[in-house]
């Protein structure tokens, strides 16, 4: 309505709110996903499809796809890997939501740096670690940060910081 005075909306201003719309999107699927599989691992109904997976090309892909959010935020995130490769057996989906999940949090919770590190130890295990430099978690809630609605209390957390539902770990 340029009677109005009103500047119409071109492509540059629009795509911005639609990323930040679909992010958004995003985020509510997951988190209804999360609260679906939260009941049904209570209920005893989750199923569980193992196959095949290389942990190395997991890794990979993850730090493919968060770098650039890392460098956003003015952080750096690392990959290290050990091995060319590190084959276990587990369900797919569920493995790269925990992945996603992990690597996210180190993100939102990091200063400077994150890391993505997969080792193969000689008795077999593959390792995966996923690290960052920010505060690290009081011993008291260590051992509560995987229970269902956890969240650190109100005083460890730093300002400006966008919290979740306790559900991500």
């Amino acid at each position: 309505h340029l009677e109005d005075g009103i500047k119409p909306s071109t492509e540059s201003d629009i795509l911005p709110c639609l990323d930040k719309m679909r992010e958004a999107v995003n985020r509510m699927v997951e988190l209804t996903k999360s609260i679906l599989d939260v009941s049904k691992l209570e209920s005893g109904s989750l199923s569980v499809q193992l196959e095949s997976l290389d942990m190395v090309e997991l890794a990979r892909a993850f730090h493919n796809r968060f770098h650039g959010l890392a460098e956003q935020q003015d952080m750096k995130l690392v990959l290290e890997v050990v091995d060319q490769s590190a084959m276990i057996n587990a369900d797919r989906a569920h493995l790269l939501r925990v992945i996603e999940n992990l690597v996210s949090n180190s993100l939102k919770y990091g200063e400077q740096h994150a890391s993505i590190r997969v080792a193969c130890e000689v008795n077999g295990k593959v390792i995966l670690e996923i690290a960052n430099d920010g505060v690290l978690i009081s011993s008291e809630d260590q051992a509560r940060v995987f229970d269902k609605y956890f969240q650190c209390d109100e005083g460890d957390r730093r300002s400006g910081m966008r919290y979740g539902v306790g559900l991500g770990l």
